[in-house]
């Protein structure tokens, strides 16, 4: 099996089709916005927080246009304590990582495209428990 390409973020950017396939980290501590390329069958992504998020900011990943695009899924806590169990509606457009709710070392996300315009998220998301992760 071959390794997947790494893709090393430090700040805001936006994914290209040709990366798809990738595994890409998050390292930045005052988090940063990754935008997902326009929508087509069978793209796939996995995330990882590579540097803990601090104080304000967060990582947001987000799609070009909710007009067009959607996220859906969920994502499983991995928190002592809250809810241990966050949903991403249909009409979602960006999932917003923030320290409480899932920034730390240990998060990991994968979206896939379905279909023309669907996101599917899941994943699990190491926090202290509060927050809300799904924007």
């Amino acid at each position: 099996m071959a390794r997947k390409r790494i893709i090393d973020l430090t700040t805001t950017t936006t994914l290209s089709k040709n990366q798809s396939g990738s595994l890409v980290t998050l390292g930045a501590a005052g988090g940063f916005t990754v935008t997902l390329p326009s929508p087509g069958r069978g793209l796939e992504y996995d995330f990882v927080v590579k540097t803990a998020l601090t104080g304000e900011g967060g990582y947001t990943i987000q799609i070009l246009s909710a007009a067009t695009s959607s996220m859906k899924g969920g994502v499983l806590s991995g928190a002592a304590a809250g809810n241990p169990l966050g949903q991403v509606s249909s009409g979602a457009s960006n999932l917003s990582i923030t320290s409480a709710a899932g920034g730390y070392v240990g998060t990991h996300l994968k979206v896939v495209c379905n279909n023309d315009g669907k996101w599917e998220v899941s994943g699990v998301a190491v926090g202290t428990g509060t927050g809300t992760i799904f924007a």
